[in-house]
């Protein structure tokens, strides 16, 4: 894509370059992710996230990481007091709330002795 105006073409060109570095610098964070979450006590409690619809990898450790334990909340409408308070959780619990309210077999899953409780006394 070209400008007319010379001032136009170099605002736009450093527009894209930002983006691009920013794509560039995502990429190294999500492969960081990847790499160390082998080793990380809360890897099954990830990958519990995970197998409910609408939740990666990446909103997975991040949910975790904010939330910690989710032993914690007997119900979903603790949980949902929670991630009210952390835009980060709020933004990506939505579909975990939602699947969280729903599905018995979710919750279980999420609060399953060998997923959480489990991972967190490693």
């Amino acid at each position: 894509m070209s400008f007319k105006h010379p001032a136009q073409q170099i605002a736009f060109q450093d527009y894209v370059d930002a983006v691009m570095d920013a794509e560039r610098r995502l990429k190294r964070v999500e492969e960081q992710i990847v790499a160390l979450l082998p080793e990380w006590n809360l890897r099954p409690v990830v990958d519990a996230l995970q197998a409910m619809r609408g939740i990666a990898l990446i909103n997975a450790v991040v949910l975790v990481a904010e939330v910690g334990d989710f032993t914690r909340f007997s119900n979903p409408r603790q949980f949902r007091t929670i991630a009210a308070t952390s835009h980060f959780v709020w933004l990506i619990s939505i579909t975990a709330i939602n699947v969280l309210s729903c599905s018995k077999a979710a919750r279980d899953l999420l609060a399953s002795k060998d997923c959480i409780v489990g991972a967190l006394h490693r």
